[in-house]
């Protein structure tokens, strides 16, 4: 139930078994058909990593640097496809950062592009240790920390300090 759609890039990573292709036409028509599939028989898909983790070599640190065009053109299409024809209701961000910013806490990517565009409804669950700060995950669109749970204080003094509001705590 788990369907990597990250677009294969690099020869060494190991994980390209588990995604579909190169080509994010490919990916983009394939993907929503498994995540139908895997939905219709009770189980949720978790459509992951999102987005652009693409090799193994150094991806819980790497910043890298992609324009929007780039992520629109190569990166998004599978994803998109999954949330607008697949209904997908879990989604897993991925460990890298995208222009500075770690996936799991950018706003741009889970609240704009994901919730706000796409109309994605369901869970943000990060990969195993991709949280790095969860005040920052938590504002940025990350519903559930893995493997979880992190420690609440980070959370509870964002909360008594304003930076959090209860809006914000009860929309994750």
């Amino acid at each position: 139930g788990t369907p990597n759609i990250n677009i294969q890039r690099d020869p060494l990573n190991g994980r390209l078994f588990e995604s579909f292709s190169e080509d994010p036409q490919v990916v983009r028509i394939l993907a929503p058909e498994l995540v139908k599939g895997v939905q219709s028989k009770g189980v949720l898909a978790n459509v992951k990593h999102f987005v652009a983790n693409n090799q193994e070599t150094n991806r819980l640190g790497i910043n890298e640097i992609i324009s929007e065009r780039a992520l629109e053109e190569i990166y998004y299409p599978g994803f998109r496809a999954c949330v607008e024809e697949g209904g997908v209701q879990t989604l897993m961000s991925a460990y890298n950062a995208i222009n500075g910013i770690p996936c799991t806490e950018s706003q741009h990517l889970l609240r704009t592009k994901l919730r706000e565009e796409w109309g994605f409804e369901g869970c943000v669950i990060s990969d195993w240790g991709a949280v790095y700060n969860p005040v920052a995950a938590l504002l940025g669109g990350t519903d559930l920390a893995m493997p979880g749970p992190l420690e609440a204080h980070e959370i509870e003094k964002g909360i008594a300090e304003g930076t959090i509001t209860e809006e914000e705590l009860d929309r994750n």
